[in-house]
């Protein structure tokens, strides 16, 4: 299964001002542009914070919640799964119901677990304007990953989207 991160981060490298900021700072292009690719992949995979600090379920995909305590979440339903299971088998159940790519959301823990088990094939990083100065990063711990510029695109006024092929 092809896995497709799909962040957006300031230009000091973080990807919220803490754990329970919300995701309401980047412009509506970035926003649009998340939404088209996630629906367009059909099927995300977040971290319990990233849920959190979302609200809820992404509308038209498949989510999939990563958490240690799947029982203190809402009941899973056809598109919200809550699993404490591990990436490989998680991947594994979904490649075998037939999905062929998905989106990685964040945050940070939940994609360091994804890059120390190989499983990222291309990433989408929108940079914003901002500084925060603190907060989380795309990954909790030095990660390494040799990736190949496919594309760089303007985003709105003053935004880009940097696209990697992890190599």
């Amino acid at each position: 299964m092809r896995i497709v991160l799909v962040m957006a981060q300031t230009l000091d490298g973080r990807i919220a001002r803490g754990p329970d900021d919300p995701v309401d700072w980047t412009e509506a292009a970035d926003k649009a542009h998340f939404s088209a690719l996630t629906r367009r992949l059909g099927l995300v995979f977040m971290g319990s914070s990233t849920f959190d600090a979302m609200g809820g379920p992404l509308p038209f995909r498949k989510n999939v919640v990563f958490t240690r305590f799947p029982e203190r979440r809402p009941p899973s339903s056809e598109d919200l799964l809550f699993t404490s299971e591990t990436v490989e088998t998680v991947l594994e159940r979904f490649a075998e119901a037939g999905y062929k790519e998905a989106a990685l959301i964040g945050g940070g823990r939940l994609n360091g677990a994804f890059a120390r088990a190989g499983r990222i094939d291309a990433v989408f990083v929108t940079l914003s304007p901002l500084f925060f100065g603190e907060g989380p990063t795309l990954f909790p711990e030095d990660i390494a990953m040799d990736l190949k510029l496919v594309d760089v695109s303007p985003l709105g006024e003053n935004s880009l989207v940097l696209h990697y092929r992890v190599a």
